[in-house]
């Protein structure tokens, strides 16, 4: 990835000494590690990201902190179970309702 440009850069020994550093940090969205001990971090929105090609060697792997997404996936999966709430629901009072019927038909149709 070719980074953004909002980065604040700081000196550490290894990438296991970056991630922390981005995880105590409550506005951290992502953070890229080089080989030259610095460790970008990013707040806010990762504007202007770009994918570079398979023959350019220039980039840098990013790793984006899933912890900002949670309220989103949380919503997801909330919206998932009510389709399963509905499904469930609405299957049920259709088997009800067809028994109901076969019931009627059975006890009713035979006078």
């Amino acid at each position: 990835m070719s980074l953004p440009e909002n980065k604040q850069s700081v000196v550490v020994g290894n990438i296991s000494e970056c991630h922390p550093i981005c995880l105590n940090n409550c506005s951290c969205t992502a953070y890229a590690y080089d080989s030259s001990t610095r460790c970008s971090i990013f707040t806010g929105d990762l504007l202007n990201l770009q994918q570079l090609g398979t023959g350019e060697r220039n980039g840098t792997t990013l790793y984006i902190r899933l912890g900002s997404a949670l309220p989103l996936l949380k919503s997801v999966n909330a919206n998932k179970r009510s389709l399963v709430n509905a499904l469930v629901s609405g299957t049920a009072g259709l088997l009800t309702i067809t028994f109901g019927y076969f019931l009627w038909k059975k006890t009713w149709g035979k006078e």
